[in-house]
């Protein structure tokens, strides 16, 4: 079993390989986060593979998320955002972002492989997709409803329903999504 770890953070990389160091059955691969590579790595991972993220960032990359759900390796990401529930559109494992390496053994322990890869997106009406596009812009109620011509509660209300869909309670918390992530929703469905 392989055990890749994407981060930047060498510390953390040198102290998961040397906690796990002492099972003979797996082997540690350190993969940068900001490495376009990770791609195909994720491609060639093997049932029983793990891929560990624990990114210094607090932005990932929605791209990179859905190739690694795409692979048949298991994931664990670190990360304090559990607003954002990553782990029931991806079926990935979440431990906190200062893990202690009990949690991420037990993490590992526990993983169990996942036949259904599907991607469960939040479903999101079009007024909705409106109002968060022009929410992202940095559209404020009154400009949304006036420039959908709507009224500032049906405004409002959307962008309420929008932001639960999405696991966030304010504007500031788009910028702790991953990347990628408004843009593809919006695209899709």
């Amino acid at each position: 079993m392989k055990i890749y770890v994407l981060t930047e953070n060498n510390y953390l990389y040198n102290g998961i390989a040397h906690t796990l160091a002492s099972r003979t059955d797996c082997q540690c691969v350190k993969l940068s986060t900001q490495n376009k590579s990770n791609y195909i790595v994720s491609r060639l991972s093997k049932p029983g593979d793990i891929f560990i993220i624990a990114s210094e960032y607090s932005n990932m990359n929605f791209s990179m998320l859905m190739e690694l759900n795409l692979s048949n390796a298991s994931v664990v990401i670190a990360t304090n955002n559990f607003g954002w529930k990553i782990s029931s559109i991806f079926r990935f494992s979440t431990i906190a972002r200062n893990f202690h390496m009990f949690d991420l053994l037990q993490a590992i322990n526990l993983i169990k492989p996942v036949s259904n890869k599907d991607v469960l997106l939040p479903r999101i009406t079009a007024s909705e997709k409106e109002v968060l596009m022009l929410t992202m812009n940095g559209g404020r109620v009154d400009f949304i409803s006036s420039r959908l011509n709507i009224a500032v509660k049906t405004a409002y209300a959307h962008q309420r329903s929008v932001f639960k869909k999405l696991g966030i309670r304010k504007i500031q918390d788009i910028t702790k999504l991953p990347s990628n992530y408004i843009n593809y929703i919006v695209h899709t469905n």
